[in-house]
């Protein structure tokens, strides 16, 4: 005699898929909002400090485009 009920919901795979898009979509809206929020608080570093950013003596001045 089984007493055990049936499972009341049990995911599909187009459910897990619809789910995951939804997550990464909220992740990357959320990530391109934050970045644009923070960007007056972002400082530019001197080619000094990071010289491994500007390798060969490439400063962004002189780098070309």
């Amino acid at each position: 005699m089984n007493l055990q009920l049936p499972p009341l919901w049990q995911p599909t795979w187009a459910w897990h898929r619809k789910t995951l898009l939804i997550i990464y979509a909220v992740l990357i809206v959320t990530f391109f909002l934050v970045r644009a929020w923070l960007k007056p608080y972002v400082r530019k570093l001197p080619p000094e400090i990071t010289p491994w950013l500007h390798p060969k003596g490439e400063t962004p001045a002189n780098v070309p485009g």
